[in-house]
């Protein structure tokens, strides 16, 4: 029923400004109202839950009363059995990323628990029971400077692309890009991909994110601060999107009717590929999605405005409907005389 929607809120990108939501929301009008699932498990006293990603059972989606959810948050991983009525923590720890294997009618999954700094329980979990039991998955999978993780599933039964940061520890790791890792057998082993090309620079804690085209297992997407595509399976990758795609990605979607149109999220909103990512355009029109640091300024006759924006810069109101940049980067505090 695609009138059901749910949502899960709070940013888990382990940055200054990526602050906790409201826990999970489901609609039944399609969006147009909302109502909270189990307030109590994502308030704590010490602050609200950020959520990485949502699942929903297929067999049994049509039904809230019924419906088995799992979501991927900074408290862990939480099943529920209706709904979200009530819920049950089955995997510890931050879990960034979940995944599932659409030929396994809601049976098998993925999932990666992985906090920046290289702690000893980050690794890729999975699940052959719907989610409620996980077990870890190690062969041939790094055993140290395991950061987080971002997963893929091809689409295919048992292929599934991991892609690690390089944790912080006592080594001196910068944050980068680990490596990439696929298993083409359920996660029984595991083999790094060469991967050239691509890349996070020193920023993999806070942008990474890999998604593999359905129709085509050898087209695999990476996004780091810029986006990559590969046509051999993640041998090597090149950059996509030139001057037209922002920064810092978080998202890459394929369109389930036509896998050749591809969406890419990132901290410039959203933008769209309608041939595989050869060529991208932006939808970001008439979208208010600017995020404004403190500081806003205000001149004493109001004829200008100005502000500074997460990874945006610093704009500036003279007037029009559009805010001239007249800095780079992020933005930052800002004062008129």
């Amino acid at each position: 029923d695609p009138r059901i929607v749910y949502a899960g809120t709070g940013e888990m990108n382990f940055s200054g400004d990526s602050y906790y939501g409201c826990g999970m929301l489901r609609s039944t009008d399609g969006g147009a109202t909302w109502t909270r699932l189990g307030a109590s498990v994502w308030d704590t006293p010490t602050g609200g839950a950020t959520i990485a990603k949502v699942h929903v059972d297929p067999a049994t989606a049509g039904a809230t009363a019924a419906a088995t959810l799992l979501v991927a948050s900074s408290l862990g991983l939480y099943r529920s059995t209706n709904g979200g009525a009530a819920w049950a923590l089955v995997l510890g720890g931050f879990v960034t990323d979940l995944v599932a294997d659409p030929t396994s009618g809601g049976a098998i999954l993925y999932a990666s628990v992985g906090t920046p700094s290289a702690s000893g329980s980050n690794g890729i979990y999975k699940s052959i029971d719907g989610g409620a039991t996980w077990t870890r998955l190690t062969n041939g999978l790094p055993a140290t400077d395991v950061g987080r993780i971002a997963l893929a599933h091809a689409g295919v039964a048992g292929t599934v692309i991991a892609a690690v940061q390089d944790g912080f520890g006592l080594g001196g790791n910068d944050g980068g890009l680990l490596g990439l890792w696929k298993t083409t057998d359920a996660g029984a082993t595991w083999t790094q991909l060469a991967a050239t090309g691509a890349s996070c620079f020193t920023q993999c804690w806070y942008d990474i994110v890999v998604a593999i085209d359905p129709s085509n297992p050898s087209r695999v997407f990476f996004g780091g601060v810029a986006l990559y595509r590969s046509l051999d399976g993640g041998a090597s990758f090149t950059p996509v999107g030139g001057s037209v795609v922002h920064a810092d990605q978080h998202a890459i979607v394929f369109d389930p009717r036509n896998p050749q149109v591809v969406y890419s999220g990132n901290d410039g909103g959203i933008y769209r590929s309608p041939d595989g990512g050869a060529t991208w355009t932006s939808l970001n029109n008439n979208l208010e999605l600017t995020q404004f640091y403190g500081g806003l300024s205000v001149s004493a006759d109001l004829s200008r405005i100005m502000g500074g924006t997460q990874d945006n810069g610093t704009v500036e109101y003279r007037g029009s409907v559009e805010w001239p940049r007249i800095l780079g980067g992020d933005g930052g505090f800002t004062a008129i005389h």
